[in-house]
């Protein structure tokens, strides 16, 4: 880990240390809406967390809170934040998906056929569940009541459980016809498509975010 982001992390952990209940949790919940950025930079994330963290703590030593310092709406301004904070470096964010590529890699080389519909379809559902997962916490970071930060949290595990059914049901109705023996042949080309894809689509995000 870089000695800054380190650095940092440990400054912004005392900072906490010191704050008053009702501003630690408005804190946190600002800290983990932009912990689920995972395209952003995360030296960028710290420094940013680190300077709130100080704001909020000179503000309580002036006898306000950090709801009337930054205002009564920590996900807008949470959102303002992310809005303006640099994203990875390409190769780092290709590297946040090295796991499901490592996934299908493995299937392509070790399988002696595969199904395209259902091999495709569950890196869909993996997907899938990941989002889901990033959209209700970021909902229920603001949320104060715990049992209601609860009751995403079984949201979340139900709704997944509901898309794994809808994929098996899925692979059920897979035709034959999308079989393809000795899928090794097309691993190479399937990991050149799935590259070339994530640079159109992190060159298409670059331009239209340069003209917002």
């Amino acid at each position: 880990m870089d000695k800054n982001l380190q650095d940092l992390k440990r400054k912004t952990e005392e900072l906490e240390m010191g704050l008053s209940y009702e501003n630690l949790l408005y804190f946190n919940a600002i800290k983990g809406y932009l912990k689920l950025l995972s395209t952003k930079d995360e030296l960028a994330i710290a420094e940013i967390l680190y300077s709130i963290g100080s704001d909020i703590k000179e503000a309580q030593n002036n006898g306000q809170t950090a709801e009337e310092y930054f205002g009564s709406q920590p996900e807008e301004y949470a959102k303002e934040i992310a809005r303006e904070l640099p994203n990875k470096k390409r190769f780092n964010m290709l590297l946040g998906f090295a796991p499901i590529f490592a996934y299908l890699i493995g299937v392509l080389l070790t399988s002696k056929e595969i199904n395209l519909l259902d091999f495709f379809g569950f890196a869909l559902l993996l997907l899938c569940i990941f989002l889901l997962y990033k959209f209700i916490f970021k909902k229920a970071i603001f949320l104060k009541k715990g049992k209601l930060i609860f009751l995403a949290i079984i949201l979340w595990i139900v709704l997944s459980f509901v898309l794994l059914f809808i994929y098996i049901w899925f692979t059920k109705l897979t035709p034959d016809i999308w079989v393809i023996k000795n899928p090794k042949s097309i691993s190479i080309y399937l990991i050149i498509t799935i590259f070339i894809v994530y640079l159109v689509w992190g060159c298409f995000k670059d331009y239209k975010r340069k003209w917002k």
